[in-house]
């Protein structure tokens, strides 16, 4: 029984073996079933989301941008800590014009990746553009936090302080170099950005305190004195800048800047050194002639006499002289002492120094019309025409002076084109009707002339220079005389007793043979315009037919001194005697 007994319990042990075994297996098979299973659904989701993200790529580069974004959004939802597909969808949707989604998407990006460089200067793009600069400011600091490289960290932290200045928050901007400095040293550089900060922003007690740091590292830098200087003279701090700048020239004596900006503040206080300290820097070359006519024309607006003016043109124009600008300081000197005709050759010199410039063939343009040298007038503006064809006002120079030249075909070819151009400019679209008018005037087609004064009169009836040419015309032509008094009186009304309209009244006078009245209104008309010959040819008819025979003939002398030299008036001049035209 016994060895039945240790059978049977044999048996019963490998009996019951076999069952836990099998039991213990499966559970295990299972497992790993479920983990094949579960990584082979991974691996599938894995294709899925990067077939979907080049999908994205690909639309995008082919700027389908709603393919894209939907195959970007597609990789969220498989992985939403995916922030590659938030940092393209961004992009994909700042491409579509949809700012603030493309904004969401590149902050879920940063927020994943706080420190990735390119992610952070993505969103930054967009932030800057759309003028969130606190949000730059926060995004920035966000990214540094992360940053242990010290080249990151200068870059870095000096764009940040360009935002604050962005921000307008210039203190803090300069709090950035303070905190550099603190970290890394003293250096120039970091001094010179607070200065920058603090002058750009109107803080001149801060770039006066920065001025003090840089001389006291750099004692005797010159540049750094005269930026001293330089804020003393803003701050209105006139003699303490004067003492700056006198202490760079007596380390340089020459220097440029010093002379220009110390002859500028002394102006008003001692003229005559003024003059001597500019004069010796507009002599020096190093000083480039933009930066001497910025100054020339600043004396202007301080009430320097247009005879120290014209001195210290000429000193510029000589160091400078193969500048246009050096050449329009001598024009603009002229000028101011009445001179024009001596301004001209001076402009026109610019003007072949530096032909594209608009503005100088635009003021040389008008000053040979002001002065009436309608020669070259002709041939600037026909260049004018030729160089800027839609530009109406030359045709219109360009008319006038064929006129002038008794070449009434082109005149009308010039103002007819010129006058296409003109669009929503109703005063220019007038000048071009009034000189329309004059030159059917001069053509005998009076009738068409008179048509011309009456559009412009009928449009716009409160046009005081049509109510005065209309009416000269007509007492030219001896024709409505009361009506031309009437349209002459109107525009005086309208806009005061200019030389023009005065002149004009006066003549009307004269030709209806009111020669007492026509005097005084013709001595007002020129004592308002002096150096006009056409008023003192005028005044010297009237004086002449009032019975003032020796003061007519000096008015007609004084006619011919201004420049008219018609075979009439030298025939009124030779004679002592007045001759109807």
């Amino acid at each position: 029984m016994k060895i039945v007994f240790k059978a049977v319990f044999v048996i019963a042990v490998l009996a019951a073996q076999p069952v836990h075994a099998q039991l213990f297996k499966r559970k295990k098979a299972e497992k790993e079933t479920r983990k094949r299973e579960d990584e082979g659904r991974g691996q599938v989701r894995g294709n899925a989301f990067h077939e979907k993200f080049f999908n994205g790529m690909r639309e995008y580069g082919l700027e389908n941008y709603d393919k894209a974004a939907e195959a970007f959004l597609a990789c969220i939802e498989m992985d939403r800590s995916s922030y590659a597909s938030h940092y393209q969808l961004s992009k994909v949707y700042w491409d579509m014009g949809e700012k603030s989604k493309a904004l969401v998407h590149a902050g879920e990006a940063c927020n994943m990746q706080p420190g990735n460089e390119d992610i952070y200067q993505n969103y930054l793009y967009f932030l800057l553009q759309v003028r969130k600069f606190g949000d730059a400011i926060n995004l920035t600091n966000q990214f540094l936090a992360q940053q242990t490289d010290d080249v990151k960290l200068i870059k870095y932290n000096k764009e940040l302080s360009r935002f604050y200045e962005y921000n307008r928050e210039p203190e803090k901007a300069a709090e950035v170099y303070n905190a550099l400095e603190s970290r890394y040293g003293y250096s120039d550089g970091y001094c010179l950005e607070r200065l920058r900060i603090y002058r750009s922003n109107g803080l001149i007690a801060q770039a006066l305190s920065e001025t003090e740091n840089l001389l006291q590292h750099n004692p005797g830098n010159t540049k750094y004195m005269l930026e001293r200087a330089g804020l003393l003279s803003d701050k209105g701090n006139t003699d303490e800048a004067l003492t700056a700048y006198n202490k760079v020239l007596e380390l340089q004596p020459d220097n440029a800047e010093a002379l220009l900006q110390s002859g500028q503040l002394l102006y008003s206080i001692n003229p005559t050194e003024s003059i001597v300290r500019l004069g010796k820097a507009f002599a020096n070359r190093s000083n480039s002639a933009e930066e001497k006519l910025k100054a020339f024309n600043r004396l202007s607006q301080w009430g320097i006499s247009a005879d120290d003016k014209l001195k210290l043109a000429q000193i510029i124009y000589k160091s400078n002289g193969d500048s246009p600008l050096a050449c329009k300081a001598m024009a603009d000197a002229y000028t101011d002492l009445g001179k024009k005709k001596k301004a001209a050759p001076y402009l026109a010199e610019a003007r072949s120094l530096d032909p594209s410039n608009f503005a100088f063939v635009q003021e040389l343009i008008a000053l040979y019309y002001e002065i009436g040298d309608y020669r070259n007038l002709l041939s600037e503006s026909i260049r004018a025409v030729d160089l800027y064809p839609s530009q109406p006002s030359f045709y219109l120079y360009a008319g006038i002076a064929y006129m002038e030249a008794l070449d009434f075909d082109n005149s009308l070819i010039m103002l007819e084109t010129g006058k296409s151009y003109v669009l929503a400019n109703n005063a220019l679209r007038v000048q071009f009707q009034l000189t329309l008018a004059e030159l059917f005037g001069r053509m005998g087609e009076y009738g068409e002339s008179d048509k011309e004064f009456e559009k412009i009169i009928n449009e716009f009836p409160s046009s005081a220079t049509a109510l005065n040419n209309y009416a000269y015309s007509l007492a030219r032509r001896g024709q409505r005389l009361d009506e031309a008094r009437k349209m002459s009186e109107k525009s005086m009304q309208l806009e005061g007793e200019n030389a023009s309209y005065l002149d004009t009244y006066g003549y009307i006078l004269f030709v209806q043979k009111n020669y007492k009245d026509a005097v005084t209104y013709l001595q007002k008309a020129l004592q308002k315009a002096p150096g006009s010959p056409e008023i003192a040819e005028h005044l010297g008819d009237a004086l002449y037919m009032n019975g003032q025979a020796d003061d007519a003939l000096k008015y007609w002398k004084m006619a011919q001194e201004y420049g008219n030299e018609s075979d009439l008036l030298q025939r009124k001049i030779s004679d002592k005697k007045y001759y109807e035209k």
